[in-house]
């Protein structure tokens, strides 16, 4: 039973990944749409991961990888060679947390360490390309869609 789940649970993050991979962002109502496909599962994985739930990081970052993986072809359309690195250095950071949580047993101080490394690339990206605020909303610089 397991097994079947495991199989389950990736067979929907493959789908979900061939989705935003297929996906082009032509408005900035896609693009949020994007982020909060990378930010939102990123944050449950760190939320797992401070709980203990290791499993349960890995899935969400697996699905968190797939949006950050749309963002970086969208701002490789975009010509905009910063934005492709950082989101290079995020993937990368990313693949690393993968593996750290693939261990057989997983250290949590290492594991938190390595995501704030992922949250350092996003914040690159945020104070390169992101203006506005909470209250009064977000745009993108650098963008023509």
């Amino acid at each position: 039973m397991q097994r079947f789940v495991i199989c389950a649970i990736a067979l929907m993050v493959t789908l979900g990944a061939t989705a935003f991979a297929q996906m082009q962002i032509t408005s900035f109502e896609e693009y949020q749409k994007v982020m909060r496909s990378a930010s939102g599962p990123f944050g449950a994985a760190r939320k797992a991961i401070d709980s203990g739930a290791f499993a349960d990081a890995k899935t969400q970052l697996a699905t968190a990888r797939e949006g950050f993986a749309a963002l970086q072809v969208f701002w490789t359309e975009q010509e905009a060679e910063e934005a492709v690195g950082i989101l290079e250095t995020a993937l990368t950071q990313i693949d690393a947390l993968d593996k750290m949580l693939s261990m057989a047993t997983p250290n949590q101080e290492e594991l938190l360490a390595q995501a704030k490394m992922v949250q350092g690339a996003c914040g690159a990206c945020h104070k390169t390309y992101r203006e506005g605020e909470f209250a009064t909303g977000f745009t993108i610089t650098g963008v023509t869609f």
